[in-house]
């Protein structure tokens, strides 16, 4: 019998163990599952034919999940960093758009006032302490291992949520998008992240004049 493992996660024995599974998530030496029920050989062979023949009537056999099976909100997911879309449009789209993000807030036991500045007064009792965002209010935490490097670096703990942090450091990127532009060097015309506003600002090489310049 050849190992079958068709639209699963985290079900790791299927190179060692002779597995029939559909759609399941996390089991370890099954066989004969759907959706993480145990059937019989038999059921299951059935179950399996009729769900192939539905599919393949619905159009749906040999496609991506549909967005409505996402567990996340596109504004939860990574996707909403490379390919961003507003609220309205994610609904044009099909996709689910989550408002209220849930956090905590208002759990504080730590004015961001009160943070030691001095990176020899850094310690683990921070990690007991919950934090307040200067941005968002939201509750957070730091962790023993962010202290030692914010310690080891000399660098002050953060004021912000990761949250806000991390979307700071996106809005520092390039947009996902590609514009036309002029080698400074050679004059070839070029396909470059930096806006037409931005091009006047910098200068820009194509790759091999950035090499020989370089190297």
């Amino acid at each position: 019998m050849k190992t079958e493992t068709k639209q699963c996660q985290n079900c790791p024995d299927f190179l060692n163990f002779k597995q029939q599974l559909r759609g399941c998530y996390g089991l370890r030496k099954k066989s004969y599952c759907i959706l993480n029920k145990q059937y019989s050989k038999e059921t299951y062979e059935n179950l399996k034919e009729k769900i192939i023949e539905r599919m393949r009537a619905g159009r749906e056999w040999g496609q991506f999940f549909p967005k409505s099976m996402s567990p996340f909100a596109y504004n939860e997911a990574i996707a909403n960093e490379y390919m961003p879309l507003s609220k309205e449009k994610a609904a044009v789209q099909g996709f689910r758009w989550q408002d209220d993000i849930p956090s905590t807030k208002g759990q504080g036991t730590m004015d961001n006032s009160k943070l030691p500045e001095n990176p020899n007064e850094y310690n683990d009792n921070l990690t007991q302490e919950i934090l307040t965002c200067e941005k968002c209010e939201k509750n957070y935490k730091l962790i023993k291992r962010e202290i030692g490097f914010y310690k080891k670096n000399k660098l002050l703990p953060p004021r912000q949520c990761f949250n806000c942090r991390h979307a700071l450091r996106m809005s520092k990127r390039n947009s996902r998008n590609l514009w036309e532009g002029v080698c400074a060097k050679c004059g070839n015309v070029i396909l470059t992240s930096y806006k037409p506003e931005d091009q006047k600002i910098y200068k820009l090489y194509c790759e091999k004049c950035y090499q020989q310049e370089v190297y």
